[in-house]
């Protein structure tokens, strides 16, 4: 067949292309229906160019290139789709000699399905090479011929088969049984969802061909005549029902082999299937499946006859519901990437799901990031923007590799709130997730953007997230395992291969077109569609259904061959019908557990001030900002509460208001969403003069409240009026509010798995109908229903939701035990328990700090001098004159130790006239020095400390002409400043001279006073610290839980005999010690290592620092230890720290001091100054505190000794680097230790001191400064 090959521009494979651009008279060809066609083209033929300049330009069009290449395409006439197309497979060649341009090429298409088509040479692109030249000819009005003539061609045909599944047939199908059976549904490997099939018939299409079939079992297919069908099976699954509607399903296997003409086929295979005829529900697949297929093997001596088994998916409805825990949020997710699975730890969500198995899951997400500060509420709403709102997606990771293998896109809602918060919101859905360990996380495909801002900000500003998500739904499949052997038959009617010595020895997985697999006298495992088959050589086997969603009522094919012992072969099937098992109702037992407490451990109230707000109503959404300090408090999770609540208090007022009624309303702070209201519970009321004063009282219980965190305000709904003047004023702070009463209920699920273990019940559609204790059986309804045990009280809905609330402490101990029953959708029941263990609330005690910032002092004395050699007794000096310079001087010593301060010289001047009688006239003057003598390495230096002036006169009076006295006392300072004079050798000198008006004689004598410093010991200043150890203000605020039975507490120390003792403060107010001595001011008084304890039984203290404490003894911290006691015998037990943090001070000496126990500070001041690390316990830093030395100097030679800490040092600085580090932060150097050194395992690097403002550079630095140190 030849014709012309049409040129066509912008053709790809299955576009549709205009029919009538072919031309008229193109190479068409027509494949018969019920045939596919092979067909190879040749193409020939040449375009004439009758001009120079037509052929230059397309050899310019060509590029210089020695020709190009073109498509050969295959169209189909009626539709002008494009259904083949082989590329390149033509040739355009120019000829300058022949003035023309040369088609060649050939091309093979195969499979052509039945059809009328065309050959067209084509480019899939509308521009390039092959379209400018097509272009060019079109214009130049050329010539174009480029034939196309088939070459060879191969057709293949089918014929139609008949059969009928319910019926026996020669080829050995066993018939299937059943009372009055009819096929009811059909499918297929292309038509997975199953048709109805009646009794005109139904229509469905295989893999490699059609099928028709009837109601009555009969059936008609066939082949589409595809050659690479051959050796392949058409597989079609279907239902029969008996006339109970009982069911069964069964495959019938079409085997497509090659027959000895064009257009034979034969495939005559079904497969049978056996419904037990029962009163329940229940449906057994129990195939019995035979397929022959003869025509693949030249002997009789060895034939492989069909095998076919049957697995089941089981159904798992609800098995993951109630799972939750904490999200990450995380950024740069994107579907089947990889993250670090570190960056999970703060996701507590996880999830398994078994081998074998893949689940389908829905999950609800909700939570609150609190937002501190309204700066920072700020910017999160103008980074939202206008909407407040953005979406981000829901993620789940594979925690074994971090590779995410779901991703639900935009389904949490992320909003932010003027109560301050972040609100989290959204449901998500993942199918068909495979077995693994999963957690889920909030995450972002980018790694920039809005969402990636939010979550950096709140990392920054270390907001803490509680976002939550829980699993609302879920559906597990399971896939079960079946074995067999295909060399022998079997129960369902298999029959054995035939033959001598046969193996195994080949297997395909023809259902999922696998390739071959040899078995080689061992053992394979092959994957098929829906499982994985493992088989041995001895045709042994076991088959592992994946547990795939959907895989029900299909069935996994597997080709496998056998051999003899003389190398003869046969090959057949084994088929496996995938069948479905619903999981009937099963109910697990629930347990859980009710702690009674006392009302003010059921909450965690966060106290405040009462706030006023107009405008407020049932379930509106509060749209204004609510100040930080409110009313709140915590219902904890897992809990419901009923809340009564009073308040009392005045405000003053500036102008006269009538009396009103006010609302108290209830709004959960993670949402702004109004939950609860009291209906006038608040009544304001004028008083005083001119009723200028307003009085509030009233309250009212709020019930059921569930887990979250709350506000209570006073409102309205009007805005107008007297009621809104007064709600604008909010004047709330002198407002009390209290809870007075609050009753606890635990909540739970009795469906669902829960983080304690208990197992979800299982089954489709279950629900709870009844609820039974005792003799006492209740119906349970979508509303609920309520039904008292011995100790407490059960509400339970049919959605498994419960609530309970014990009576009180007598039942503690005991149990409640409720039964209830559960309901599947197809009316199966299971019974189980639901257990409420009543327990006591236990005590629980937390550690108290009370720091006390423990100011030091030196202790001091009065200090004299004897300066007697500085007298200067009955000198004479005439009249008119002017005595020669006198000096005199007297050396003392300040003792080691010692330092004295505020030193003074007194001098006294007496004297006489001697002739004369005129006033007595004479003026001293001169200067006072001090010499302070320095010794260093032998060598001393004379340094002048302080000098003065010296002024005195003597001036006769009237009264006394002839005698006078002066005294003049100079204060030793420099600057204004007192000098503070250091151990050391001194000498301290008066020059003068002596003018006399008159004739006389004069006394000087001196005297030395100040203040002396015993250095070597620095001693605590008495001062107290008061706090309480119950109501956590010494503990972070967390208070300590006394449990619902609290009998009281026990406190230890000593008395003032030093003898240990315990005080037990009851809770009948009674206080006794170890002796049964009661306290008769309901005080305890308690003796420490350091100071006294005075304590109440309201857990109130006062602890007074023993004045005078030598800092040296403070080796161990003072602590109390006090235990909270119950009458059933539980304890708990904790320490009150009294936290000195000691300031030590220092002087002009080179002192010597040592740490404490505790975080000291140091400010030693002038002087090598040396701190003393003793051991004082074996932790990491030797007992010793972090400490800080503010002022610590090179210059000046200031020492830090830790020789005592260091484990196994042998004394040289050149190891020091294995104990000690410095680091350089802030502008501090922070020296650490780790005490056995860097190759020890006992001790970890700990901080001992921070040098303030001081830049080490290196060890050495310090280590030449400490003389090895």
């Amino acid at each position: 067949m030849t014709g012309t090959a049409s040129q066509l521009l912008g053709v790809s494979l299955l576009n549709t292309v205009d029919v009538s651009l072919l031309a008229a008279n193109s190479t068409k060809f027509s494949v018969s229906e019920g045939t596919t066609e092979d067909v190879t083209i040749a193409v020939t033929g040449s375009t004439l160019l009758s001009l120079q300049s037509v052929l230059a330009l397309v050899g310019q069009l060509v590029g210089g290139a020695s020709s190009i290449t073109a498509d050969l395409s295959i169209v189909n006439t009626d539709t002008g789709e494009v259904v083949q197309i082989i590329p390149d497979a033509v040739s355009l060649t120019p000829s300058l000699a022949l003035l023309n341009l040369v088609y060649s090429g050939s091309a093979t298409f195969s499979d052509l399905p039945a059809g009328n088509y065309a050959v067209v040479v084509s480019s899939p692109q509308a521009s390039g090479g092959l379209a400018a030249v097509v272009d060019e000819l079109a214009s130049a009005n050329l010539l174009s011929v480029a034939q196309a003539t088939i070459t060879d061609s191969t057709q293949y045909t089918s014929t139609a088969i008949a059969g009928n599944v319910l019926v026996a047939d020669a080829g050995g199908d066993v018939a299937d049984t059943g009372d009055g059976i009819t096929v009811s549904k059909i499918a297929s490997s292309v038509q997975t969802t199953p048709l109805d099939v009646t009794a005109a018939g139904v229509v469905i299409n295989g893999l490699y061909g059609q099928l028709t079939i009837h109601a009555d079992g009969s059936y008609t297919y066939k082949a589409t005549g595809d050659a690479d069908a051959v050796g392949q099976a058409d597989i079609f699954t279907y239902t029969i029902v008996d006339a109970d509607g009982d069911t069964a399903t069964a495959t019938l296997t079409i085997n497509i082999v090659a027959g000895s003409d064009i257009g034979e086929s034969d495939a005559d295979a079904d497969s049978d299937s056996d419904s037990d005829s029962d009163s329940d529900s229940d449906s057994d697949s129990d195939s019995d499946s035979d397929s022959d297929s003869d025509s693949d093997s030249d002997s009789d001596s060895v034939e492989a006859i069909p095998d076919t088994n049957s697995s089941e998916v089981v159904q798992q409805y609800g098995n993951l519901n109630g799972t939750e825990g904490n999200l990450s949020q995380l950024v740069g997710v994107s579907l089947l990437s990889t993250i670090n699975v570190s960056l999970l730890s703060g996701s507590s969500f996880r999830f398994n799901v078994d081998n074998n198995t893949t689940e389908d899951m829905t999950v609800d997400v909700s939570g609150v990031s609190l937002l501190s500060t309204a700066g920072l509420l700020t910017s999160i709403v103008n980074l939202l923007g206008a909407g407040n709102t953005l979406t981000a997606d829901l993620s789940v990771i594979d925690i074994a590799t971090g590779r995410v293998v779901a991703i639900d896109a935009g389904s949490v809602s992320i909003s932010a709130t003027l109560l301050g918060g972040l609100v989290y919101s959204g449901t998500a859905s993942f199918e068909n997730l495979p077995a693994g360990s999963y957690a889920l996380a909030i995450s972002s495909p980018n790694s920039d953007g809005v969402l990636v801002s939010l979550i950096n900000t709140l990392a920054g500003a270390g907001v803490a997230t509680f976002v939550e998500a829980t699993v609302t739904d879920s559906l597990g499949y399971s896939g079960s395992t079946v074995t067999g052997n295909v060399l022998e038959g079997s129960d369902n009617g298999d029959m054995a291969d035939s033959g001598t010595d046969l193996t195994v020895t080949s297997v395909t997985a023809t259902t999922a077109a696998g390739e071959t697999f040899s078995v080689n006298g061992g053992t394979i495992s092959v994957t098929g569609a829906y499982g994985v088959l493992t088989i041995n050589a001895d045709g042994s086997y076991s088959y592992q259904a994946s547990g795939k969603a959907g895989s029900a009522g299909n069935a996994d094919v597997f080709t496998y061959t056998i051999t003899d012992g003389n190398g003869l072969q046969s090959t057949t099937t084994l088929t496996i019908n995938i069948g479905q098992e619903v999981e009937t109702a099963q109910a697990n037992p629930d347990t859980q557990a009710y702690y009674v407490g006392n009302v003010e451990d059921n909450l965690d109230i966060q106290g405040g001030n009462v706030v006023q707000v107009a405008g407020l109503s049932l379930l509106n959404t509060v749209n204004v900002a609510l100040p930080t300090n409110g009313f709140k408090f915590v219902v904890a999770e897992g809990t419901e509460q009923d809340v009564t609540l009073g308040v009392s208090g005045s405000t003053a007022l500036s102008i006269a208001l009538g009396a009103v009624t006010l609302d108290l309303i209830l709004i959960n702070t993670d949402t702004n969403q109004i939950v609860g209201v009291i209906k006038d519970g608040i009544t304001a009321t004028p008083t005083g003069f001119l009723g200028l004063s307003l009085e509030y009282a009233g309250g009212g219980e709020f019930e059921r409240i569930g887990a979250g965190n709350y506000m209570v305000v006073i409102s309205s709904p009007t805005t107008e009026g007297l009621i809104g003047s007064i709600l604008n004023l909010n004047l709330g702070t002198s407002i009390s509010m209290e809870v007075t009463d609050s009753t606890k209920y635990v909540t739970g699920n009795v469906l669902h798995t829960d983080s304690d273990g208990d197992v979800g019940d299982t089954g489709n559609g279950i629900t709870v109908s009844s609820i039974q204790f005792g003799s006492q059986i209740e119906t349970v309804t979508a509303g609920g229903v309520t039904i008292n045990g011995t100790y407490g009280t059960l509400i339970i809905k049919s959605d498994g939701s419960y609530s309970y609330h014990a009576n009180g402490t007598t039942g503690v101990g005991q149990s409640d035990v409720f039964t209830y029953t559960i309901t599947d959708g197809l009316g199966h029941t299971s019974s189980t328990t639901l257990t409420m263990n009543i327990e006591s609330t236990p005590p629980v005690a937390v550690d108290d700090i009370a720091s006390l910032s423990a100011a030091t002092a030196m202790q001091s004395v009065t200090w004299t001098q004897s300066v007697s050699n500085l007298a200067v007794p009955n000198t004479a000096v005439a009249a008119n004159a002017t005595s020669a310079a006198k000096v005199t001087s007297q050396n003392f010593t300040i003792a080691e130790g010692r330092e004295v301060d505020g030193a003074s010289i007194t001098l006294n001047l007496s004297g006489n006239r001697t002739s004369g009688l005129s006033l007595l006239n004479g003026d001293l003057s001169g200067t006072v020095s001090l010499i302070h003598h320095v010794t260093v390495d032998g060598v001393t230096t004379d340094v002048t400390v302080w000098t003065s002036s010296l002024t005195m006169a003597l001036d006769g009076s009237l009264l006394s002409p002839s005698s006078d006295t002066d005294t003049v006392t100079l204060n030793m300072v420099n600057g204004g400043i007192p000098l503070q004079l250091a151990a050391g050798d001194y000498t301290l000198s008066i020059s003068h001279t002596m003018h006399a008006g008159t004739a006389l004689s004069y006394n000087l004598s001196a005297s030395v006073a100040g203040t002396e410093i015993h250095t070597d010991a620095h001693l605590t200043v008495g001062q107290s610290v008061a706090g309480n150890i119950l109501d956590g203000s010494d503990a972070n605020g967390t208070p300590d839980t006394l449990g619902s039975l609290h009998s009281g507490f026990t406190i230890s120390g000593e008395n003032n005999l030093g003898i240990a003792t315990n005080w037990t403060f009851h809770s009948d107010g009674t206080v006794t010690n170890d002796t049964g001595t009661s306290a008769s001011n309901g005080n305890a008084v308690l003796y420490g290592e350091y100071g006294i304890l005075t304590i109440n039984g309201q857990g109130g203290y006062t602890y007074q620092l023993n004045g005078g404490v030598n800092t040296d003894a403070i080796t161990s911290k003072e602590t109390f230890t006090y235990t909270l006691i119950s009458s059933d015998g539980g304890s708990s037990t904790a320490n009150l720290t009294i936290d000195l943090h000691p300031q030590i001070a220092g002087s002009v000496n080179d002192d010597s001091v040592h740490s404490t126990a505790y975080d000291d500070t140091f400010s030693m001041g002038v002087g090598a100054d040396t701190l003393v690390y003793n051991l004082l316990a074996d932790d990491n830093t030797g007992g010793n505190g972090s400490d800080i030395w503010s002022d610590f100097s090179v210059a000046q030679g200031d020492h830090i000794d830790v020789s005592a800490l260091l484990v196994g040092w042998n004394g040289s600085s050149d190891t020091l680097g294995n104990y000690i580090t410095l680091s350089y932060v802030g502008g501090n150097t922070v020296v650490s230790i780790d005490r056995d050194g860097t190759g020890g395992n006992t001790h970890q690097p700990a901080t001992l001191i921070t040098l303030q403002g001081v830049h080490i550079n290196s060890l050495d630095e310090l280590i030449d400064t400490n003389n090895s140190n």
